[in-house]
C-alpha cells in the first residue's frame, strides 16, 4: 500500500474533525469523575481521565522506521513530554531510519528511548543503528495523550477515526510480507484492527507481560525474545 497516506499531513487531514468531539467526550469523563465524593481516589480518577485528552496542536504520528524493517513495534499512539512541541515530537533524520533512536532527537526522547525502551537490546551486542535500521514502530493512533483510554467508550471512538483503515491496512501489508511483530500496548485494540495477527501470536507475534511499560526486554517478552534478538542482529 502506499506509504504517502500515513505521512503526518494526511493523517491530520483525515482525523483533524474528530479530534475536538472525541476531546468532548474526555471532558465529560472529567466532569463525572468531579462528581465524585471528595477523595484521594476522586483525585486521581480525575487525572487519569485527564490523561486520555489528544493533543492535536503536535501533530499525526503513525509510522516511524523504515517500511521494510524486519521487526515491527507496534505501539497504541504516541506520547509527549512537558515540553513537547511539533517541531521536537518528530525528527525524522535520512541517517536515522526510526528516529527515536537518533543522536538528533530531544535530549528526553534520546534517554528516554536509549536508556529505558532499547536498554536491554543493547545489552544484548545490538547497536542503536542496527534498532534504527531494523525496527519499525506503528501507532494504532497517530495522536498524543497521556495515556491510553484502554477498549471503553473512548477506545471505540478512536477506532472510528478515518486513519484506523489505512494504519490497518498497512499493518496487514506488513503480516503478509512475514515481518515480526512485537505488541507494547493495545493488544485487544491492534488484534480487532488486524485480526491477521491473531493467529501469528507465539510465532510472529509476542505481546508485553507488562504493557503499562514500553520497555522491550527478555522478561516482559520471554517467548519471543531470542526470535528478537536474531532479528535485529542479522
Amino acid at each position: 500500500m502506499g506509504i504517502d497516506l500515513l505521512a503526518p499531513s494526511a493523517l491530520e487531514a483525515m482525523d483533524l474533525a474528530c479530534i475536538a468531539p472525541y476531546n468532548r467526550l474526555v471532558e465529560a469523563e472529567v466532569a463525572r469523575c468531579t462528581l465524585m465524593p471528595d477523595s484521594e481516589k476522586k483525585t486521581k480518577r480525575i487525572e487519569k481521565a485527564q490523561s486520555w485528552r489528544l493533543q492535536p496542536e503536535l501533530g499525526a504520528l503513525c509510522v516511524d522506521g523504515d517500511p521494510a524493517a524486519p521487526v515491527v513495534y507496534l505501539q497504541a499512539n504516541p506520547s509527549y513530554g512537558e515540553d513537547a512541541t511539533r517541531a521536537t515530537h518528530y525528527q525524522p533524520h535520512p541517517d536515522w531510519p526510526l528516529s527515536v533512536a537518533g543522536p538528533h532527537v530531544h535530549p528526553a526522547t534520546q534517554t528516554y528511548y536509549r536508556h529505558t525502551v532499547f536498554l536491554h537490546l543493547q545489552q544484548e551486542g545490538i547497536s542503536i543503528s542496527d534498532i534504527s535500521r531494523k525496527m519499525l514502530k506503528v501507532e494504532l493512533c497517530p495522536w498524543a495523550s497521556r495515556r491510553w483510554p484502554g477498549e471503553g467508550k473512548l477506545g471505540v471512538a478512536l477506532s472510528r477515526f478515518p486513519s484506523r483503515e489505512p494504519i490497518s491496512r498497512f499493518v496487514e501489508h506488513l503480516v503478509d510480507r512475514g515481518a515480526l511483530f512485537i505488541v507494547a500496548r493495545a493488544w485487544g485494540s491492534w488484534f480487532k484492527a488486524v485480526p491477521s495477527l491473531v493467529p501469528l501470536v507465539g510465532t510472529r507475534v509476542f505481546t508485553s507481560r507488562t504493557p503499562s511499560s514500553a520497555l522491550i526486554c527478555r522478561g516482559f517478552y520471554p517467548e519471543g525474545w531470542e526470535r528478537l534478538v536474531a532479528a535485529l542482529r542479522s
